[in-house]
């Protein structure tokens, strides 16, 4: 079977240019060998967003004193299992049959390998093509001698850690980036004495110091022990882990969560890769090899679903209309926790000769009649231009979606000044800086 394009990964980077794609009239097929949505859905964002809901449902009747009978099946993890897997099969099967109703030909199946003009799948079949776009993904990295323990029991990553049906007593977590707090959090908050572990001098290095300092609190309320700059130097059948400052510890589970490498089929071809190892790309997202592609988490550019999304339709449209890949984008994190860590542009630590406006959550009303005052807004401005907002508090996640199009657009203090936004609101804290 010939094809002029194929699409590897099923995630949303490769569903959005096959969307694109076959409005031109291109045959086109994708290959998915587990299920639609990519990591995002099926064992990254969503699952953990479900599980975090719920400890943030346990929080807030804690911080209310509000009673609750801690055997309610709906805060099992049995529960919450079954329910995130029947929402990720439902929304995957959508995905698919969405795609599928498009003309794009299916395959669920794994490739296996793949050269310049052909690719072998599972079953033995030989898939020939125009163009081949690589929107595979990443898989769990482990750095060091965590390669030696990834297999032993009790030891998980984003990809199987939903699938454990009761709360351990206590829990080891090895990185402190995004997923390693998320987790620690949602574990802490159900009662689980968690170790969070992580080898950088600080948690959530990418973050200005003041967000940090939050972070650190937030997981001190729920009793999570941080430990910074070390690093696990033996780890025992056992799971007791010796660390580089000669401590030990034993926890009943060992979450590993170290950061993301290439996934990739087998090839023959040299593709050049970042000294990361993911695939290099140039401005339309075309490798080194003339009609190989890459897009999303392959290419390293920005480990998101939001920017493999966007990545997808961009490269669909330069398919589609030969319209230039714009690569001038501004791009949110959200760390997922209760309060939520959200942040977009500029650095506070990057922004010498800008103006620094910092808000509380003290301010506003709303937080006040619920309880959430924790928490600021930090809004940076250079020439009277937004250049980058940081936000650790109540719906931040939510909020900074104002914030991406204030910087995005380049955003004036001016122009601002002319916007009202609903009262009693969170997102009102934005106007009260100007």
């Amino acid at each position: 079977m010939h094809y002029d394009l194929v699409i590897i990964g099923g995630g949303p980077a490769g569903n959005e240019v096959a969307s694109y794609v076959i409005h031109k009239g291109w045959k086109v097929a994708i290959f998915e060998e587990r299920a639609f949505g990519g990591t995002c859905l099926n064992v990254g964002c969503i699952p953990s967003k479900g599980y975090l809901h719920r400890a943030k449902l346990v929080s807030e009747l804690k911080r209310h004193r509000i009673e609750h009978d801690k055997e309610n099946k709906y805060f099992s993890l049995e529960d919450l299992q079954s329910f995130s897997e029947r929402t990720i099969n439902r929304i995957s099967m959508g995905i698919e049959n969405r795609i599928s109703e498009k003309g794009v030909d299916v395959y669920k199946e794994k490739a296996v390998s793949f050269d310049k003009q052909e690719l072998l799948t599972a079953s033995g079949a030989k898939i020939t093509f125009d163009k081949l776009v690589l929107a595979c993904g990443t898989k769990p990295s482990f750095p060091g001698i965590l390669k030696e323990i990834k297999d032993k029991p009790g030891v998980y990553t984003n990809e199987n850690i939903f699938q454990i049906k009761e709360f351990p007593k206590t829990m080891t977590v090895i990185g402190g980036g995004a997923i390693g707090i998320e987790m620690a959090f949602f574990f802490a908050s159900f009662g689980v004495f968690v170790d969070l572990l992580e080898a950088m001098p600080s948690i959530l290095a990418y973050y200005d110091d003041d967000i940090i300092s939050e972070a650190k609190k937030m997981l001190k309320k729920k009793r999570v022990n941080v430990l910074e700059n070390v690093q696990a130097t033996v780890i025992s059948d056992d799971l007791t882990i010796e660390l580089s400052n000669g401590s030990k510890l034993q926890n009943d589970i060992v979450l590993i969560a170290t950061g993301r490498n290439l996934c990739l089929p087998d090839t023959q071809l040299e593709l050049a890769k970042d000294k990361r190892g993911f695939l290099s790309v140039n401005d339309s997202f075309q490798t080194s090899v003339a009609n190989i592609y890459a897009v999303g988490d392959v290419n390293g550019i920005s480990l998101f679903a939001h920017s493999a999304t966007d990545q997808g339709k961009q490269l669909g449209r330069y398919f589609l209309n030969n319209t230039p890949v714009d690569h001038e984008r501004v791009i949110p994190n959200v760390v997922y926790t209760s309060p939520a860590i959200a942040s977009v542009g500029l650095r506070e630590k990057e922004s010498e000769g800008c103006e620094v406006i910092k808000l509380s959550y003290e301010q506003l009303g709303r937080a006040h009649i619920e309880k959430e005052t924790e928490g600021f807004m930090k809004i940076i401005l250079k020439d009277e231009v937004v250049v980058g907002a940081h936000i650790v508090g109540e719906h931040a996640e939510e909020i900074i979606s104002m914030m991406c199009l204030a910087v995005q657009e380049k955003m004036t203090v001016a122009s601002l000044k002319r916007l009202i936004l609903a009262h009693p609101t969170y997102g009102e804290l934005f106007v009260e800086a100007f």
